[in-house]
Order: structure tokens, then sequence, then C-alpha cells
């Protein structure tokens, strides 16, 4: 059995120095394929953040990647090279991309002088194309090759979305067994479950482990594993879900 799992959390750089992550250790990641390595002859695929944890058991390959872009690239020419059994996509990715990167006063001066440009008084409308032409393009690129400067009093950094990489996974290997993660913060249960049923009808996922921020505590970590028809199984602690996940991967694969 061949097994991708993604772990970690993708980090997006602002400029040379500075980047914009998330809280994810890749911890749970591990474990899984640590549990994973258990099964005879399971072959794994580990495409990890740059400082994600690394599982303890030995795994055929780790790919280190850094933000959605590059991770994007990576997965989809793994899915293309190789046929995997089921994906385990645990990473944690970032919604957004930092784009530009401007300063609140020099952006306040390029609205008010688009303003002044004008012929004739400008409608609400016009105002308003006026004022978001000026947002997505005043400032310097971000991610360059420099540093912006730290005297810059208050820093805008306008972000876009990101593209959703789970979108892929089903369409390159419409065969594999797909596991996805959904994480909110403060919901409640059926709303959680809502929320993952959608992800797992958008993105054709076999499985979605739902879980809310609130209900982790280091290992202590509540969640459910939803199945395709809305049934589900409550656990409690990292180690029940890399149980239970490659449990319900291996009865699907077969």
């Amino acid at each position: 059995m061949r097994v991708l799992i993604t772990a970690g959390g993708t980090a997006e750089p602002i400029d040379r120095v500075r980047k914009i992550t998330n809280m994810a250790t890749g911890r749970l990641g591990s474990l899984i394929a640590e549990e994973f390595a258990k099964q005879p002859g399971t072959q794994i695929t580990y495409l990890c953040a740059r400082d994600a944890l690394r599982p303890a058991a030995a795994v055929e390959e780790t790919v280190p990647i850094g933000g959605v872009l590059e991770l994007e690239e990576t997965l989809t020419g793994l899915l293309r090279r190789t046929r995997y059994d089921a994906v385990i996509h645990s990473m944690a990715v970032s919604d957004y991309l930092p784009r530009r990167v401007t300063g609140a006063r020099e952006l306040a001066d390029s609205i008010a002088g688009a303003l002044l440009d004008c012929a004739q008084p400008p409608s609400r409308e016009e105002i308003s194309r006026i004022v978001l032409e000026q947002i997505l393009q005043s400032g310097d690129p971000a991610g360059g090759g420099g540093k912006f400067s730290s005297r810059m009093e208050h820093m805008l950094v306008r972000m876009d979305q990101a593209p959703k990489v789970i979108g892929h996974i089903k369409r390159l290997q419409p065969h594999t067994v797909l596991v996805g993660f959904k994480l909110l913060a403060g919901v409640e249960g059926n709303r959680l479950r809502e929320v993952a049923r959608a992800l797992m009808e958008k993105n054709e996922c076999d499985f979605v482990l739902a879980n809310d921020l609130e209900e982790i505590h280091g290992d202590r970590h509540r969640a459910l594993l939803i199945r395709a028809g809305g049934h589900y199984e409550t656990l409690q602690t990292k180690a029940e879900i890399a149980e239970a996940i490659v449990n319900a991967v291996v009865g699907a694969v077969g």
C-alpha cells in the first residue's frame, strides 16, 4: 500500500526575512505516518512543511515544502508520478497569499491623488472603484528579494486567496482514498459537522477529520472522523485519531 501524508503548516513570505504562517506543528501528521508504518509493506511519502515534526518511523520519502504554491506544484508532481492508494491531507494550508506591501500614508496619498485627478466630483460608485484600484495596485510585490523597511509606521499587507490544493487530489487520482481535515474554532458540533460534510462533498473526500481548536490541548485532541453518509466516530487523543484514520483507510483500500 502506498500512502501520501501531508503535514505541518505552509509559510507565505512577505519579504526575505518575514513570513505569515499558522500554528500547525505536524505532530498529528507524524503520528499518522508512524501508525501507517506498522502496516506491513506500506510505503509512505511524507510531504511536510520544512519545520514540521518528522515521524520517528522510517518512511520511503520525505519531501519538505514552504508555501502554498510550492505545495501545489510538488503535490501535483507526486500525484502524476506515483499512484497512491491513499492521501491523508493533514497539512494546514494557508488560505491567503501576501501579494503587495505598502505603508498606510503612501496608500492614503495615492488614493487622494487619484480622486483629485477626477475632472468632476466622482459618484459613490466611482469613488469605490478608484479606492479599490489603488488598494490593488499600490505598494511593492511581496516575497521579493529585499526586506521592507522597519521604519514604515503602518505596514499594510494585501493578501489574495490561495488556491485550494485539496481540490487537485481526486481530479488527478480519482480512485485514491482521500482523508481531508477541517479545523474550526469555537463552533457547535452541528456546525462543525456541516462544514466538514461540505468539504467532503466539494473535494470528494472519503473521510474528513473535523476538529475544533478549543478542544485541542497537547495530545488531548477531541475530533470527529466523518464518513460518507454522515456517520462519524468521536476520538479523544491524537493517538486515537491516528489509529482510527489508519483503520478506516485500510478498510477502504481493502
